[in-house]
């Protein structure tokens, strides 16, 4: 049996869900960015996805030498 696993994003004001992100394993680590520009951060394992905090989009994927548990910009 497979197993999807998933984070949904919430609007504050409304309470409504405006995006699902899917992933293929449970993440390591689920951040926003502080340098000032809407950036979601996704670790799994040695792999960083870059998302655009606005839209939801993947905009980046970064593979490392190493794990990590999680990763800030």
């Amino acid at each position: 049996m497979n197993q999807f696993y998933f984070s949904r994003i919430f609007d504050i004001d409304s309470g409504n869900c405006i995006s699902t992100i899917d992933f293929p394993s449970p993440p390591n680590s689920i951040e926003i960015s502080r340098d000032g520009q809407a950036s979601l951060l996704i670790t799994h394992g040695k792999k960083v996805e870059i998302y655009d905090g606005n839209t939801y989009v993947n905009n980046r994927i970064l593979f490392l030498n190493s794990y990590f548990c999680c990763f800030s910009l």
